[in-house]
């Protein structure tokens, strides 16, 4: 059993801020969704057997959810920034990542990309290396 639950109200936040804008024929802004959409499709693809989302509470406009939360915080939210390399190179060494091998066998890998291998042998099957300093 693969189980996932996804903080719903965060990742409509995460990707309204970090997807291109799409409209639908109607002109309404649907990128956000398209977004989480594609995230959650990831993860059934990926072998979820179970997919559960929370949210804080019921939002029903992001529009009015995200001015709420400027007005309730005090802060302003640029609509368009700069997204900062070091941060995302950081991001990426944490993030989990997963080695999707042969059908429901996958690898979760949390930590250091760089102390994994990969290569082909003569015989021309694929192989991961893993390093690591001690087993816990």
């Amino acid at each position: 059993m693969d189980i996932h639950v996804i903080d719903g109200t965060y990742e409509l936040f995460r990707y309204f801020y970090a997807v291109p804008s799409a409209k639908d024929s109607c002109g309404q802004e649907i990128g956000a969704v398209r977004g989480v959409l594609g995230s959650v499709l990831s993860i059934i693809e990926g072998g979820a057997t179970h997919v559960g989302v929370a949210t804080d509470h019921v939002i029903e406009s992001f529009r009015k959810y995200d001015q709420d939360y400027r007005d309730q915080n005090n802060i302003e939210i640029d609509d368009h920034f700069t997204i900062s390399s070091h941060a995302v190179k950081k991001q990426a060494r944490i993030f989990k990542s997963v080695l999707k091998l042969d059908k429901n066998f996958h690898i979760y890998i949390h930590g250091d990309k760089d102390l994994i291998e990969r290569g082909v042998d003569e015989d021309g099957r694929k192989y991961y290396k893993l390093y690591y300093k001690e087993e816990s």
